[in-house]
């Protein structure tokens, strides 16, 4: 059977922590388009859509030559789930004969603009290489549950999170990753049929902790803006 590989990406229009986040400008481009921009340079994608609720976004994505698909207001709320956004727009083109449940589904969300075509295309490529149920970047972080990361307790004291690891110094600890943001490659079946990325077998591409910033709060936008400067100026050289 011949399979398509869709691109999605899934931009509401009520951020918080940054307001009009997947839109506002990030070195005079908006941030939208910097995931549009990378998934124009992959082969083999067969469409390209924008899941929104505001109308801003959804111009946005039509004028940068993405597709657009309107999602319920229920699903756009601060708590509302993603994967069910996502369930949503799978269900939307499968019911336009657009896609099919063996289809590709890659997400590539707004929020890290310092990715590259180069790691969306590693991740799917682990994905179809493995047997896996789902492909998502991750990236070696410094802060582990085995060494110093806490929690408070009832008392308002700080505890290690895991206090039974014997670990006392950072080189002791195990590796552990942080989920990137750069994107997830599954099926429109394994999406439709669970209902979180770790329901089946998951694989983890390794990304650079650069590519996988993920902008969440006003300081992470102000260290993607550095780092995209830094990375312009550079090549420029």
């Amino acid at each position: 059977m011949v399979t398509k590989k869709i691109c999605f990406t899934f931009a509401r229009a009520g951020s918080k922590g940054v307001v009009g986040k997947n839109i506002k400008p990030l070195m005079g481009k908006p941030l939208l388009t910097y995931a549009i921009d990378e998934v124009k340079k992959l082969d083999g994608i067969a469409a390209h859509y924008v899941s929104t609720d505001g109308d801003d976004i959804a111009r946005t994505a039509r004028d940068n030559g993405a597709d657009v698909i309107y999602r319920p207001n229920h699903l756009a709320t601060d708590n509302a789930n993603e994967w069910q956004a996502w369930q949503h727009a799978v269900t939307t083109l499968i019911e336009s004969g657009e896609m099919s449940p063996d289809d590709v589904f890659i997400s590539v969300p707004a929020t890290s603009p310092l990715r590259t075509a180069a790691d969306i295309s590693k991740i799917i490529t682990a994905f179809e290489s493995t047997h896996g149920d789902l492909a998502l970047g991750i990236c070696k972080t410094n802060h582990s549950p085995y060494f110093n990361m806490v929690h408070r307790n009832s008392n308002g004291d700080v505890e290690i999170i895991n206090q039974r690891s014997g670990v006392f110094r950072r080189q002791d600890s195990p590796n552990v990753y942080n989920i990137t943001t750069v994107a997830y490659v599954t099926t429109a079946r394994f999406l439709l049929e669970n209902q979180s990325v770790m329901a089946g077998r998951t694989i983890g591409v390794e990304i650079e902790e650069e590519h996988a910033i993920d902008i969440d709060t006003q300081l992470d936008f102000d260290f993607a803006e550095f780092l995209m400067a830094r990375r312009n100026s550079q090549r420029a050289v």
